[in-house]
């Protein structure tokens, strides 16, 4: 009496489009070993099998803003503004480059980006952010503005440009032009 044995293993099938690997099985049928497959395992990229994922294996669970903030980020920190300026006024700057949501809609605009988790700050209110503006502008400005000139100074620029957010977060009494959200004290 015979006794069968079947043998599973991973076997690479080579077309144009490149190896893939499958897992196989042997056995004996009418009276020659044939091989079925059991399970496609995916492709094999440069001497690696690379899973095969389905998509509809593919579950989103949140989709927010990310390469455009990390852009902003590094060229926030090229320039030095993230030793310059606080954290919580260089959200309200990303945010008006990004897309000028008012202050009193931040807190949810920013769970939309990664605004929060590339600064490193796990939350922030409408509060904390009318806090820092008032804080800021009772910074020395000659001092902020010394250091920011030595920082661009550095750089051979043709032209420059300033994006002015003043327009949001103007806090006067006397204004050429038109005012902005007055801040409450």
């Amino acid at each position: 009496m015979y006794r069968l044995y079947i043998i599973a293993f991973i076997r690479k099938i080579k077309k144009k489009s490149g190896t893939y690997l499958a897992l196989v099985e042997s056995k004996w049928e009418n009276g020659r070993l044939r091989q079925h497959v059991i399970k496609y395992l995916g492709k094999e990229i440069d001497g690696k099998p690379a899973k095969r994922i389905l998509s509809s294996n593919i579950k989103v669970k949140k989709v927010t803003r990310h390469l455009d903030v990390e852009i902003i980020d590094h060229i926030a920190e090229e320039l030095g503004l993230k030793e310059l300026v606080p954290k919580e006024i260089l959200i309200l700057v990303y945010a008006q480059i990004l897309e000028r949501p008012s202050i009193n809609k931040m807190e949810e605009w920013l769970k939309e980006t990664d605004i929060l988790e590339i600064l490193g700050i796990n939350e922030i209110n409408t509060l904390q952010l009318y806090r820092a503006i008032e804080d800021f502008s009772n910074k020395d400005f000659e001092i902020i503005e010394e250091r920011f000139y030595e920082l661009l100074r550095k750089y051979d620029l043709k032209k420059s440009y300033v994006i002015d957010i003043t327009d949001t977060y103007f806090d006067g009494k006397k204004v050429e032009g038109y005012a902005g959200k007055r801040m409450a004290r």
